[in-house]
């Protein structure tokens, strides 16, 4: 990793008043991001800079204002970042006018004419997110860093369904150890998202947007005379290999939060999870692709645990169709589909083991409503006070009250811990029938107790 005084990756901050965008870039190199546009949006109506402040610099922050519409104005501070890797931006929206203004969301954008981010090296352009590892349709430009994927053919947003707990976007450029890195200091009331796509002028690497969506509602008001704090992002540029990409951000978010942050002395450091419903397209597994990934999260984890999730079972298995509960009864012969599994839990377990990694494994007590468990059983089903099952989406629960329904899953759970050898489980969907106010057990006592 470069230093973080290395005269290539140090940003400056240049702001344009007549067009309303600044630059962040570094001198030496021309990297950086050029023509960068507040945009303001609610529904279909855009708001977007009018005027533009002078910027004013002191003690080494640069501050401007927008004007976006009458009376509505977005202040800007921009200055070193607090481990000195790159630039903390802050910015606040104020009201001045007599109107409230209702909003959806707020972001950056390339402005019209302008060259966007940019990295001065040949190659073709890639672009590395969390969310990467979950959508494998995206052609790989790294096998050994599948994170790194060259630039969707369609334009398409990262980061809005929350997937992957990194919220920052790295551009590069193919075989290039040299990364822009934009990312959330702060998603105190809203999420960082960001929009990309091939480039629709010829100057530019790319087409880019970063956006805050609003966590929990559909909108944000801000009454007359009101103002408020927007979430603050890290711009940097990172001289480094792909395995020590974030490290210049996960600093930067230690620098700022201190003990509030855990960062690289949390447990997720020391004892990471790799599940492949995150990385393998749900149940679209196999257990060629499974070893593969064992071997890839043991250079990648250094520890930590490998979840297998839910996909073992046959996906089509008479009267269990999804391969829930009903795959494990009324014992484990059918439990695994030999045909993508051909080694069973036993190769998991032990190639697991053999890089380095805890075997970990998914398990549900849902069963599928018409399936061997409910017609050889139904009084293990979990009734209301009507004597109906309780079902959520075609499942159905298990009523825990039952001696024998707790025989089954404790001779269930001991196949999988003391046969096949996993040491831990993730139990899925397990509160549904919990949660159903109307659940009676059979035997008395309550859902706390069972």
């Amino acid at each position: 990793m470069s230093s973080k005084l290395d005269p290539t990756t140090a940003l400056r901050v240049q702001v344009n008043p007549h067009a309303g965008t600044f630059d962040l870039c570094n001198t030496p190199t021309g990297d950086g991001w050029y023509g960068l546009q507040f945009f303001l949006r609610c529904g279909n109506k855009e708001f977007r800079p009018q005027r533009l402040k002078s910027p004013h610099r002191q003690h080494g922050k640069t501050t401007w204002q927008v004007e976006l519409a009458a009376g509505l104005q977005v202040h800007f501070e921009a200055g070193p970042s607090p481990a000195g890797s790159g630039i903390l931006l802050r910015s606040r929206l104020v009201n001045r006018s007599r109107r409230r203004f209702e909003f959806t969301s707020y972001g950056l954008a390339t402005a019209h004419s302008f060259k966007g981010p940019q990295l001065h090296h040949t190659g073709l352009p890639v672009f590395a997110h969390a969310e990467n590892l979950r959508y494998e349709e995206l052609p790989v430009s790294r096998q050994t860093y599948p994170f790194i994927r060259p630039l969707p053919e369609v334009g398409r947003w990262f980061g809005r369904q929350g997937i992957g707990p990194i919220p920052v976007m790295v551009l590069g450029r193919l075989d290039q150890d040299r990364w822009l890195l934009d990312g959330a200091a702060s998603q105190d009331n809203a999420t960082a998202s960001w929009h990309l796509s091939l480039p629709s002028q010829s100057e530019r690497m790319l087409d880019y947007c970063s956006e805050y969506v609003w966590n929990g509602q559909s909108r944000e008001t801000l009454a007359a005379g009101q103002n408020m704090a927007l979430e603050s992002g890290l711009y940097l540029i990172a001289n480094a290999p792909p395995d020590q990409l974030y490290e210049l951000y996960m600093a930067e978010l230690a620098a700022i939060y201190g003990r509030r942050f855990a960062g690289t002395t949390s447990r997720l450091a020391t004892e990471p999870v790799y599940c492949t419903w995150n990385y393998g397209i749900y149940t679209n597994i196999t257990e060629e692709a499974s070893l593969q990934r064992i071997k890839l999260a043991g250079q990648l984890q250094s520890g930590g645990i490998f979840q297998l999730d839910h996909g073992y079972q046959p996906p089509h298995a008479p009267h269990a169709s999804w391969g829930y509960l009903d795959a494990y009864y009324p014992d484990t012969t059918h439990t695994w589909d030999k045909a993508r599994f051909p080694g069973g839990p036993r190769r998991i377990v032990r190639e697991s083991s053999r890089h380095g990694l805890t075997p970990a494994i998914w398990w549900t007590p849902r069963m599928d409503i018409g399936g061997p468990i409910a017609a050889d059983h139904p009084d293990w089903i979990a009734v209301n006070r009507h004597g109906q099952p309780i079902e959520h989406v075609g499942d159905l629960h298990l009523d825990y009250s039952v001696p024998a329904v707790r025989d089954f899953i404790q001779r269930t759970i001991r196949t999988v811990i003391h046969d096949w050898g996993f040491a831990g489980i993730k139990l899925d969907f397990f509160s549904w029938a919990f949660d159903a106010p109307d659940l009676v057990y059979r035997h008395g006592g309550t859902s706390v107790q069972w």
